[in-house]
């Protein structure tokens, strides 16, 4: 059974906060070789505070299985340090969350019930709805973007720039209305897939 929290840092156990930050670290620094500082074995930056929002999905013991950090797009984020955008309309960013280091693990959910990258946006597009949020802004690759597509969760695009690991990221808005939940709601009810997937920001 897969479990779904919109939570904090201070508000998940500390077993499970020490296998955010090794995920990320074996995922972003080791496998994808981005430019970003690492300590030792995981990776954590200043947007890593106690009371950060996170979505997080764990399967029937408790391990990771999903993760996302959502930072308030008009306050201090991503978007402000290392991934800054050209052409961006900064008053445009009220109301919006950025997602930032967001995967699924390989191998991780109950065999009957696996979590995939749909499963994984439609809980995305329910907690912008808690939030109250107008939608997510987010930096990702090509394959992601492959990835939204095949899941049905339309994007616009707003801008690009080059990555850390030399590819072209793209700038893009994510609706989390009622036609967006139902279109991923749709699409995640026939995916079979387990996908590893990682987001630039």
């Amino acid at each position: 059974m897969l479990t779904h929290r919109l939570t904090r840092y201070f508000e998940i156990p500390e077993s499970l906060a020490i296998e955010i930050f090794a995920a990320r670290k074996s995922i972003f620094c080791d496998r994808l070789g981005w430019a970003i500082p690492c300590d030792g074995e995981y990776e954590m930056d200043l947007h890593d505070l106690p009371q950060t929002l996170i979505l997080v999905s764990t399967n029937s013991s408790n391990r990771l299985a999903g993760y996302a950090r959502l930072l308030p797009a008009n306050e201090c984020c991503m978007l402000d340090t290392v991934l800054r955008f050209p052409n961006v309309d900064q008053s445009a960013r009220e109301g919006y969350y950025e997602i930032s280091r967001f995967f699924l693990m390989r191998n991780r959910a109950v065999i009957s019930n696996r979590l995939t990258a749909g499963d994984f946006f439609r809980e995305l597009i329910l907690a912008a709805e808690s939030l109250g949020a107008k939608g997510y802004l987010a930096a990702v690759d090509s394959k992601m973007l492959a990835c939204l597509k095949r899941c049905g969760w339309e994007y616009r695009h707003i801008s690009s720039r080059f990555g850390s690991a030399g590819d072209f990221v793209y700038l893009i808005s994510l609706p989390v209305d009622g036609a967006a939940l139902a279109k991923v709601s749709s699409m995640s009810g026939s995916a079979k897939k387990v996908l590893s997937i990682a987001c630039e920001a």
